[in-house]
């Protein structure tokens, strides 16, 4: 006998709708987290490299190019005083659980 397709499986139940509307949100939330990380480096970036940011927006692309030359000069610094490996003797921070 026939079913109606999309009554039964993964997304027929409730966890199949919490799985729909969770997704969007989910992506939602993870752009959001980029977007306020993009901002908080924009802003160190333009203190930074002031006189040679041009009074413009600073495309997603420039911030993410201007932190690896800012992070590559820290690098280099680093490592011509003879300083501790990669990241100072220190483990980096980085964000992997959800957000709160």
């Amino acid at each position: 006998m026939g079913t109606e397709p999309g009554t039964q499986g993964s997304s027929g139940g409730p966890a199949g709708r919490f799985r729909k509307i969770s997704k969007p949100l989910m992506e939602k939330k993870r752009r959001a987290r980029i977007n306020v990380s993009l901002e908080q480096l924009r802003s160190l970036l333009e203190k930074h490299y002031s006189h040679q940011i041009r009074k413009r927006k600073l495309e997603k692309a420039d911030i993410l190019e201007l932190s690896v030359k800012y992070m590559k000069s820290l690098q280099s610094s680093v490592q011509g005083r003879g300083g501790p490996g990669r990241f100072g003797g220190e483990e980096p921070c980085v964000h992997t659980g959800p957000d709160n």
